[in-house]
C-alpha cells in the first residue's frame, strides 16, 4: 500500500513544476522612418491575424459540413436497412481539428522580426503563472 502513495505522489509532482508564459516589450525604433516602418509591422500583423481567423472560420465551416454529411449518410444507411436511428448529428464532429493559435504564433514571430528590423527592439520576459516556488 505504502509503494502505491509514493508511485501516485511520484506521478503527480512533475504536474506541479511551475508554467510559465512569455511577455514581450516592445520598444519602437528612435528614428521617424523607423517608427513608420514599425507601423507597417502593425498593419502587416493585424492583416496576419484577420487571415488566421478567416482560416479557422472556413476550417469549421469545413468541419460542420462535413460532420454534417456524415450524419445524413448514417441516417440514410440506418433507414434503408430499417434500424433506428441511434446516433446524433454531433456523434460526427471532431475529425478535423480547427484552431488559430499556431497561425497567430507565426503572425507575432513574423512581427517582431519586422519590429526589429525596423530598428526597434523585442524584448522577451518568461513569467510564472502557475505553481510557482
Amino acid at each position: 500500500m505504502k509503494k502505491w502513495l509514493i508511485l501516485i505522489a511520484l506521478c503527480i509532482m512533475p504536474a506541479c513544476a511551475p508554467i510559465y508564459d512569455t511577455n514581450y516589450e516592445i520598444i519602437p525604433p528612435q528614428s521617424h522612418s523607423g517608427r513608420l516602418c514599425a507601423n507597417n509591422c502593425i498593419l502587416a500583423k493585424q492583416s496576419c491575424n484577420h487571415a488566421c481567423s478567416a482560416e479557422a472560420s472556413t476550417c469549421e465551416s469545413i468541419r460542420n459540413l462535413e460532420a454534417q454529411n456524415q450524419y445524413l449518410e448514417y441516417v440514410n444507411e440506418r433507414q434503408l436497412n430499417r434500424q433506428p436511428v441511434l446516433k446524433t448529428r454531433s456523434s460526427f464532429t471532431g475529425k478535423r481539428y480547427c484552431s488559430s493559435s499556431n497561425c497567430e504564433a507565426r503572425c507575432r514571430d513574423d512581427y517582431h522580426i519586422c519590429h526589429t528590423n525596423c530598428g526597434g527592439q523585442v524584448v522577451e520576459h518568461r513569467v510564472c503563472i502557475a505553481f510557482c516556488k
